[in-house]
């Protein structure tokens, strides 16, 4: 590579790590759990996305972003917004274990709703505070 280049490539990476310098910390990621989940995601092409829009997040990826969440250094814990459940009680297990994984890497998990059911409560008891 040739002497600009590498200046010009040093550059740009010192820019870019005072940009990251830059933002603070992000506290809390908001999560909205949909009233039903798939067991894993649903593949849709481009012309479904279209007239369809995004599917609906999966178990697994719900799993996934929760286990994502804390690995984050930036982050505090997550906020889940319910509005009612409808799936089986073991994908409500499911949830809950995973929401007590999050908790047991020391993030918090908050759980709001403005109603429960016995379900919801059920979930949301795995969660370091329940909001109204």
């Amino acid at each position: 590579m040739s002497k600009p280049m590498q200046l010009f490539q040093q550059l740009s990476v010192q820019l870019l790590n005072l940009q990251r310098q830059r933002y603070t910390a992000i506290d809390y990621v908001m999560m909205h759990v949909p009233s039903s989940f798939s067991a894993v995601p649903e593949e849709r092409n481009i012309i479904q996305r279209q007239l369809l829009g995004e599917p609906a997040m999966s178990l697994l990826e719900f799993e996934q972003n929760l286990g994502s969440i804390s690995k984050d250094p930036r982050l505090l814990g997550v906020i889940l917004y319910m509005r009612g459940v409808a799936m089986s009680v073991a994908d409500i297990q499911t949830v809950r274990d995973a929401i007590l994984r999050l908790r047991d890497t020391g993030k918090r998990a908050l759980a709001y709703s403005a109603r429960y059911s016995t379900a919801d409560y059920y979930m949301a008891s795995a969660c370091d505070e329940i909001l109204m």
